[in-house]
């Protein structure tokens, strides 16, 4: 009995904490419904599910005048142009194939592939319930009134919540770094801290990612990003290959962690300008009176804390919504109109594919003028997802959602009939729909519901349930037979792409340090090389999360950490050759570039699934001073080496399983 009280409490109390947590959401949502209803009518009553969707979307991040007016801007050209497309079929045609297309491929890419979600979901849902004459500019006004309320509550939350892009991310990464050090003096083991760096790490490469446009690869809010992302990577591969987790250490080495460890916590709550300034004073007292046991160790240390002292002062002077204008994108990142027709690019295939099947079910709406015949197009665009797995599993979310949301509206449907009972319905449906997880087929049983109500209003029940009926079976057969056939884009294959692109990218980073040791270049092609090189890890990782166990599965689980660890050392001898130029005797130069080149072969050889040398061994002859520069070449020939071993002994487990082609 106690039991099962326990049990009761627990539950309640995670509903409490699921409500308190969506309140805002539910009350946005049913503030705009209501409200648009009763002042611009039932014809805008999808432009409440939009701006909802919105808000969910954006709340978390910080309020920005510019951003706003931004996507405000978007949506309004995005609203007319779903108003031409009823103009006639011609422009149905066209709009429905040029507007999804044009979306899709200038928003979205293999690392952000729903950027696109609410801009289309936007205009297919005004697109669904046309109007003509005085109603457009109702319309209009429907939505700018829309929008002003998700300004205003974005605003509120912002100030509530005090999210200004405090660096929230650096912030978490400062106290697991200053626990794992901690730990690492007392010699008590990290429990998971390290994967907790590693997946910090990630998501600020996404960040820095998205900060990118058209042309420049970051704005300063992202080069500030990418620069703590590079002082976590330096002081994680520092830690893990200096001061090894279960390492007895030498005193000095406790007490220089344990120190520095203090100053890391102290910099997650004085993150900022003037308090930061404070603590830069302390780290340097701290470099200029202490030092580690090993020279390399110690080089290792100041390396990585530089890059600290870079991103602080970057902090105090850096305006966050600046283009890096010395940051340029590279040519074969910008996004081109040719590129479009390139159908191995994962948005491009996605972007065709979306088109084509909002096309055919806005044509078909056009010219059969069926009752409630935008919901097929509405369906069809809610199962039709980027990878054919994930499309498939919205399917079935939305047969089942549908079938139970229309069990639902007949019982309900038996016991109400007034029209303020529908509208406490509709409110009802909306508090739940905004409840449950946005993907679940709960979401689609409580949107159906409220569908369902809303057409009540104008036909028999019966008829309108045989309709949602036949329109969910053919949107279900429609997304089934695009995801089938035309340009499918499947999680086994996205893998095997980007393994391949993977270890281009690997071959491009030595190709650059080779750039570096002939010219001391910038460093700007090898930053997008290595973020790259982390969102693809990031994407590998995230595809294999919820895959079976296989042999491709295996493979990756295994080189995964070795390709973070590829790229960290690339990265530290990029920079090294990059600041230090003058450390190394013309000789060496020749010799490293010798070096590189061999490995870039291996990695290509590897890349096109074929069968390289063993990594060569012999290393360039250095100067006792550069024993760190050293050690990181001994490393990364051997982290390399040991890609190589372990592709080379699964390439035939991996061919089986589709992963790579092999030609050994």
């Amino acid at each position: 009995m106690n039991l099962h009280r326990s049990e009761i409490s627990r539950r309640w109390a995670a509903i409490l904490a699921r409500l308190k947590e969506t309140r805002h959401i539910i009350a946005l949502s049913v503030f705009l419904i209501l409200s648009m209803w009763y002042l611009f009518g039932a014809v805008n009553i999808t432009i409440p599910t939009v701006i909802s969707l919105l808000y969910i979307f954006k709340y978390q991040q910080a309020f920005r005048l510019r951003d706003v007016l931004r996507i405000s801007l978007r949506m309004t050209v995005l609203c007319g142009a779903a108003i031409v497309c009823w103009v006639n079929l011609p422009l149905c045609i066209l709009g429905n194939l040029a507007v999804p297309l044009g979306l899709v491929y200038s928003l979205s890419d293999r690392f952000t592939p729903k950027a696109y979600y609410i801009y289309v979901m936007e205009f297919v849902f005004l697109e669904m319930l046309p109007v003509s004459g005085s109603a457009i500019l109702t319309r209009f006004f429907a939505l700018f009134y829309g929008l002003l309320v998700f300004a205003a509550a974005f605003y509120c939350y912002a100030r509530r919540a005090k999210r200004r892009r405090h660096y929230g991310t650096v912030r978490k990464g400062m106290k697991t770094l200053a626990t794992q050090l901690e730990n690492r003096a007392l010699g008590t083991p990290d429990d998971g801290l390290a994967q907790t760096l590693a997946t910090l790490c990630a998501h600020m490469s996404h960040v820095v990612y998205t900060s990118r446009n058209t042309r420049f690869l970051a704005t300063g809010y992202g080069k500030i990003n990418y620069l703590f992302l590079l002082f976590f990577q330096r002081m994680a591969y520092c830690l893990a290959h200096f001061f090894p987790a279960g390492q007895t250490l030498a005193p000095q080495d406790a007490s220089y962690l344990r120190q520095l460890s203090c100053l890391l916590a102290a910099l997650e709550t004085k993150l900022d300008p003037p308090h930061s300034q404070q603590l830069l004073r302390r780290l340097q007292f701290l470099q200029d009176t202490c030092a580690l046991s090993s020279p390399a160790g110690t080089e290792a240390m100041a390396e990585a804390l530089a890059l600290l002292v870079d991103a602080l002062e970057e902090m105090a002077h850096t305006p966050m919504d600046q283009a890096m204008t010395h940051w340029p994108l590279l040519s074969e990142e910008r996004k081109t109109l040719d590129g479009l027709f390139q159908f191995h690019r994962f948005q491009s295939r996605f972007a065709i594919r979306l088109a084509v099947v909002l096309c055919l079910s806005f044509t078909f709406v056009y010219l059969t003028q069926w009752p409630f015949a935008y919901w097929y197009p509405m369906t069809v665009f809610l199962m039709l997802m980027p990878y054919a797995e994930e499309s498939a599993a919205r399917i079935n979310n939305r047969v089942l959602g549908n079938l139970l949301g229309l069990l639902m509206t007949a019982l309900l449907l038996s016991l109400f009939h007034s029209l303020p009972a529908y509208v406490f319905l509709v409110a009802l449906m909306t508090c739940l729909m905004y409840y449950v997880p946005l993907t679940s087929t709960s979401m689609s049983t409580y949107g159906t519901c409220y569908g369902m109500i809303l057409a009540i209003l104008l036909v028999d029940i019966r008829l309108a349930i045989g309709l949602r009926l036949a329109y969910v079976a053919m949107a279900a057969v429609t997304a089934w037979t695009a995801n089938r056939f035309l340009f499918p884009i499947t999680e086994p294959g996205q893998v095997r792409d980007s393994l391949q692109t993977l270890l281009e990218t690997d071959a491009r980073m030595l190709a650059e340090l080779q750039e570096m040791l002939s010219s001391n270049s910038s460093r700007h092609s090898f930053r997008q090389y290595l973020i790259r090189s982390n969102m693809l890890t990031q994407e590998m990782e995230t595809l294999l999360a919820g895959s079976p166990s296989t042999a491709a599965h295996t493979l990756l689980l295994h080189l995964l950490p070795l390709q973070r660890k590829l790229s960290t050392e690339l990265e530290l001898l990029a920079s090294y050759v990059h600041d230090h130029p003058g450390r190394f005797l013309p000789e060496q130069r020749g010799e490293l570039r010798t070096l590189f080149s061999s490995l870039q072969k291996t990695l290509q050889a590897l890349e096109q699934g074929s069968s390289p040398a063993p990594v060569p061994a012999p290393l360039p002859s250095l100067s006792k001073e550069q024993v760190y520069f050293h050690t990181l070449l001994s490393n990364c020939v051997e982290t390399l080496e040991d890609t190589r071993a372990l592709l080379l002994c699964r390439f035939a487990c991996a061919e089986r399983a589709g992963l790579i082609s092999c030609s050994h």
